[in-house]
């Protein structure tokens, strides 16, 4: 084992002097730090000021609305004949065989695909985007199956 030089030693703080006579004190307001995200310059805030960023960013949410389309449409002429009857919890396998992605809670749109090899029953998961992600596992799609139409 080696041998111990002891702790580290520590700075003196002065805590008898008060806030306007410390030289070195510390700014009132949260300092915005810039960094880059996806190649993108940003600004990071500290969460003391989220509330007041919170704001900033639903009027912003609204704006952007209004000039720049949803992408979360799907591009298939089919989709606008789509109808939502509920939502599914579960899980899609096959994910390592196909290209496309989603992120946890997205929206995706499942199709039925009578004509798989592997099993009739099978049901297709796509994102909005209309990539392939996977499939519904068998024994859900078996229960599903029934109540969607053909393509």
């Amino acid at each position: 084992m080696g041998v111990r030089r002891g702790k580290r030693q520590v700075d003196q703080i002065d805590l008898t002097q008060s806030d306007d006579e410390n030289p070195q004190s510390t700014p009132k307001t949260p300092r915005v730090t810039r960094g880059q995200r996806l190649g993108e310059d940003t600004l990071f805030a500290p969460l003391s000021q989220s509330s007041q960023l919170a704001a900033d960013d639903e009027e912003d949410d609204a704006q952007a609305a209004d000039v720049i389309p949803g992408s979360q449409a799907a591009d298939d002429p089919a989709a606008g004949s789509s109808m939502l009857y509920g939502n599914v919890n579960t899980k899609i396998v096959g994910v390592r065989y196909y290209r496309g992605h989603a992120t946890y809670g997205e929206h995706v749109i499942l199709r039925r695909e009578p004509g798989n090899p592997y099993d009739s029953n099978a049901i297709r998961v796509d994102n909005v985007m209309g990539a392939q992600i996977g499939h519904i596992p068998r024994n859900m799609a078996a229960k599903l199956a029934r109540y969607m139409v053909r393509p």
